[in-house]
Parts: structure tokens; sequence; C-alpha cells
């Protein structure tokens, strides 16, 4: 994505470039309530969301011929300016309940089916609030032939049925 994504908390590159506006629109909803969920739940930056103007969340496009990429940063309210350590802060965060999440379901067989023995443990809300988040995004992901998630310098690569964490 270039330099389009420096300082994003988060980028979601698509493919193809040709969408459903329900599936971009969907996702869009739920990366953007995960995001925000996020940097609230980070000490340092959740007093920013306590005041009158807290920190707005942006998103910039990059279209290739073969797919799009969405860019999320949080900017100041006021005065439109950067917020680079909320931005990587609630990026770091959700990446990581995106892995937990991946990592949580069932393998499959050989012959394609889930794992009779793999067991799911439903998502404590207590102790991990982004979980429920993080599997709505998968979800909405999953509407999509194939998909990367970037953020702290970690990669999420979906295609088709496969995950694959780098």
């Amino acid at each position: 994505m270039g330099d389009s994504a420096a300082g994003a908390a988060l980028v979601i590159s698509l493919k193809p470039a040709s969408l459903s506006v329900s599936a971009v629109s969907a996702l869009l909803r739920e990366v953007q309530a995960a995001l925000r969920e996020a940097a609230r739940a980070e000490p340092d930056s959740s007093p920013l969301f306590d005041g009158d103007q807290p920190p707005v969340l942006n998103v910039r496009f990059d279209g290739t011929a073969d797919g799009v990429s969405f860019a999320f940063d949080f900017v100041d309210a006021s005065t439109r300016g950067a917020l680079d350590r909320v931005s990587r802060a609630a990026g770091r965060r959700f990446i990581a309940a995106l892995e937990r999440e991946l990592k949580r379901r069932p393998q499959r067989t050989l012959w394609g089916q889930a794992g009779v023995s793999a067991r799911r443990r439903p998502a404590d809300a207590e102790s991990d609030p982004l979980s429920g988040r993080a599997a709505i995004v998968l979800s909405e992901l999953g509407r999509v032939p194939a998909a990367s998630i970037v953020a702290a310098g970690r990669r999420i690569r979906l295609e088709d049925e496969t995950a694959e964490i780098l």
C-alpha cells in the first residue's frame, strides 16, 4: 500500500477489486467498532474517548487492478492531526484478537471437515472483550475471496477457507 499506510492502525486489502457494496459496508462498520473498542481498552488512549471530542477514525482507500486496500488511523477531532500512538496501539490490540480468534477455531481434517476433537471455548467477554468483534470481522472477511490484514508488523492472509498468520 505504500506511503498511505504510514501510521495506520490497520490495513485491510481485499481481492478482487469489484466487491459487493453490502459486504464492504458491513466490514467497514465492524472494523470501525472493533478499532474504537481496541483504542478505548488501551490505558493511555482511553481518556481521549471520554472527552467531548473523541478521536476520529479515518480510512484511506487505495485501489489497484486486482484489489482495494483500506488504511485506518485515528486523528484528533479538532486539529485533524494524526494520533499515531493511538492508531498503533489499537491496531496491535485488534490484530492480536484476530490471531487469538483464528487459533481458537477448530482445524480441518485431511478430508476438509472440522476436526471432531477440536474444542472451541466460548469467548470470555470479561477477559477478551475484542473476541466477539474479531469473530464478526473474520466472518465478514469470509464474504470476499481473499484478504490480507496488517497491523503492528503482523500480517494475516485469508483465502477461501485458509488462514495464514505471518
